[in-house]
């Protein structure tokens, strides 16, 4: 049984929290991380910030044509 604990992305600029089990939050983190430099790849909201996040409402608005 796993222990179902929360921790943070093993890549160092990532903000995601991941379960222990699971080290990386996605690829592009693991793929990172000899990278610790850049900005996060990972692309999730908690590393690219509400500002830059696409809300779902958004993708649905489309002008009637």
């Amino acid at each position: 049984m796993a222990a179902g604990g929360v921790t943070k992305c093993l890549h160092p600029p990532c903000n995601c929290s991941v379960e222990i089990e699971e080290r990386y939050c996605s690829e592009a983190c693991a793929s990172a991380i000899d990278q610790p430099l850049v900005p996060c790849p990972c692309g999730h909201p908690e590393c690219v910030g509400a500002e830059d996040a696409v809300d779902r409402d958004e993708l649905n608005d489309v002008p009637a044509t």
